[in-house]
């Protein structure tokens, strides 16, 4: 039918973190790293079916909160036509485009071109992720490593040309599809605000003694990996 289909998962994180997806290849005992030099980053990358098999198996022992479960169910449904070899078919290549169509990127103009049944046609619904919260410590540590951010401000002082003020602040910024997830953090901290930008939900914490009494007490329990730790 003129067309090949391929499974992936990947990871992108810049070089400086090349070690976070070294740790992920050891731990998963599958995948690949690849190196962008050009782009400054590496690429973690899971292709085969059997290798995908254990990823597989990995998430669904341990499952996604975010938006993100649902890609992840969408793919895994696609896996099993592939492994059923339904994509050598017409109806079950229609149904991976179908699929494919409510992930990620969605489809390109030639794929929208050379199959025009939509996922209503085939009766494919993108599924809904309601009401995930953050419950696990060891989950937060790892979303604050891959999400994480934290800044120091220098401000000059209007009333005194001899003192700069100094503003701290931890924050963790998620599309707005995410909104309760990002939200559930002030509880589970207990600190911190969200505020709303385009199509995305920060969270924030700046008050010295919530940073001081709460967040680096928790990461020093749950310590962050990569270059977010330095």
């Amino acid at each position: 039918m003129g067309w090949q289909v391929k499974l992936g998962f990947e990871i992108y994180l810049h070089l400086k973190d090349q070690g976070i997806l070294e740790q992920i290849r050891n731990y998963l005992g599958v995948g690949n790293i690849y190196l962008k030099d050009n782009l400054n980053k590496a690429q973690y990358r899971v292709q085969s079916t059997k290798d995908l098999a254990k990823l597989i198996q990995h998430f669904d022992q341990y499952p996604l909160i975010t938006q993100k479960l649902a890609d992840y169910q969408l793919f895994k449904e696609a896996y099993y036509l592939v492994l059923n070899k339904e994509h050598l078919t017409l109806s079950g290549l229609q149904k991976i485009v179908a699929i494919k169509s409510l992930m990620n990127l969605s489809l390109s103009d030639e794929l929208k071109a050379a199959f025009p049944k939509t996922s209503n046609d085939i009766q494919i619904k993108r599924p809904l992720v309601l009401d995930k919260t953050v419950t696990d410590p060891n989950w937060l540590s790892g979303f604050v490593s891959a999400e994480g951010c934290f800044y120091v401000g220098l401000a000059k002082s209007a009333t005194n040309k001899l003192q700069e003020g100094v503003q701290l602040e931890m924050q963790i910024t998620q599309h707005s599809r995410d909104e309760l997830l990002i939200r559930s953090l002030i509880n589970f901290l207990d600190c911190g605000a969200v505020s709303k930008g385009t199509n995305v939900y920060r969270y924030r914490v700046s008050k010295f003694l919530d940073l001081t009494d709460k967040v680096i007490p928790f990461l020093n329990k749950y310590p962050i990996l990569g270059s977010a730790l330095l």
